[in-house]
């Protein structure tokens, strides 16, 4: 069995560019043009390697035909208890939580830009939602800069935190347009899945039930949306 990797010219080049310490070694396909992938390699001391696109995909399946796979320290997936204690302790002021999102590339975009605007604690629920190593690998490498959550009940760890101060803000083209809506740390913002969006015990027990509004559009992918709400809590230095 292959090891923990991630694939893909530019995932791999953010990877090292973030935490080269973690990157075990790299392969390339033989006769393309990586130079940049080379240098980066060289620069932080990992191994690399030239091997046939026969071999890339022989050991890594469809991953192998991105040309560039970097085999990776294994990822720690961590508990809902760890994270509710970093709320306890006011160590921590925000998170998001997917439910019910299947679509990798959502949840790895959601990552990216949860990244960029300051958010790196992310909540997967064990059933019905993508995997956490799959959105690793779709990233960009930024996963490497983020902390992944298992939880079992996503409602029961939503009462959870609420019961420790905690908001718990839902995104749903029903709710309350979220430039006009008053915001507050500590929160817990969850992002549904594009078919079913979030469940509805989710939206019930929700603090604030946040829109993003559109014009001629009726709604917006996971991913979009998600990245708009964050934008907006960054822009306004929630």
């Amino acid at each position: 069995m292959a090891a923990p990797f991630i694939a893909g010219r530019q995932p791999v080049a953010e990877y090292i560019a973030n935490t080269p310490a973690r990157v075990h070694r790299v392969f390339l396909a033989s006769g393309r043009a990586n130079a940049d992938i080379v240098a980066a390699c060289q620069a932080a001391g990992i191994p690399f390697q030239f091997v046939s696109k026969r071999q890339l995909l022989q050991r890594y399946g469809e991953s192998g035909k991105r040309g560039v796979v970097a085999e990776v320290a294994g990822m720690d997936i961590l508990q809902e208890t760890e994270l509710l204690d970093q709320y306890a302790a006011c160590a921590l002021d925000r998170a998001v939580l997917f439910d019910r999102l299947t679509d990798v590339g959502n949840a790895g975009a959601i990552v990216r830009s949860g990244i960029a605007f300051g958010f790196t604690h992310f909540v997967f629920a064990s059933h019905r939602n993508v995997g956490i190593p799959a959105v690793a690998g779709t990233s960009a490498g930024y996963a490497a800069l983020a902390r992944f959550y298992r939880v079992t009940s996503p409602a029961g760890f939503c009462r959870k935190a609420q019961h420790q101060g905690v908001a718990l803000l839902c995104l749903d083209a029903a709710g309350q347009d979220i430039r006009q809506a008053p915001l507050q740390p500590p929160f817990l913002l969850v992002v549904g899945g594009e078919e079913k969006g979030i469940r509805r015990t989710i939206l019930n027990q929700a603090d604030q039930v946040l829109a993003i509004p559109t014009q001629q559009v009726e709604s917006l992918n996971a991913g979009v949306s998600a990245a708009i709400a964050m934008y907006e809590m960054h822009q306004r230095g929630i």
